[in-house]
């Protein structure tokens, strides 16, 4: 898909789902503005709760693939896949003089991130990262995986009851110091 809403001063939202989601190489979704990003929707809405939007049983953004809900504050991006989420692309919501945005890659299966995540703020506060699967596991990650300019972002690992999280390392996991890790 091509979606651009760039340089408005209202943002728009875009919806894109369906059972098998695919977001190819060279693909583009920008809801940017200029007061705030918009909000984007791919196979679900926030932990895949919402009754109003239909799950995806999976969700692929493939490398080269790209969404954009950057604004003064920026937007909301959601990618939701029941049972398998693979995110390979990029995805800012970034804040130029206010917040930077709020991005969720989540699964109640399988969960590959690989891609680059930016919800960094010119001089506001950073933005919010979630990422929510039944049970985490970190290990090798490269340097620089979250673009997010510290202090004041928040990056959250998702757990209950029933989740386990294993931490093998965290080096380089944030590109700078100063992050809340939750």
């Amino acid at each position: 898909p091509q979606a651009e809403n760039r340089g408005t001063m209202q943002a728009g939202d875009a919806y894109v789902l369906g059972e098998f989601v695919r977001l190819a190489e060279g693909s583009r979704i920008d809801v940017s503005g200029e007061l705030q990003g918009g909000t984007v929707l791919i196979g679900g809405d926030f932990k895949g709760q919402s009754p109003a939007i239909p799950n995806a049983k999976t969700v692929w953004m493939e490398p080269g693939a790209v969404i954009c809900a950057d604004g003064n504050d920026g937007g909301s991006v959601v990618l939701w896949g029941d049972d398998a989420c693979s995110f390979y692309g990029s995805i800012s919501s970034r804040g130029k003089e206010g917040s930077g945005g709020f991005v969720e890659v989540s699964s109640k299966g399988l969960l590959n991130v690989v891609g680059s995540l930016d919800v960094s703020a010119l001089s506001g506060r950073g933005g919010k990262i979630l990422l929510d699967p039944t049970n985490v596991t970190i290990g090798g990650v490269a340097a620089g995986f979250i673009n997010t300019p510290c202090p004041g972002a928040n990056f959250n690992f998702g757990a209950n009851a029933t989740s386990t999280i294993d931490i093998a390392t965290l080096t380089g996991l944030l590109g700078t110091a100063g992050c809340t890790v939750t």
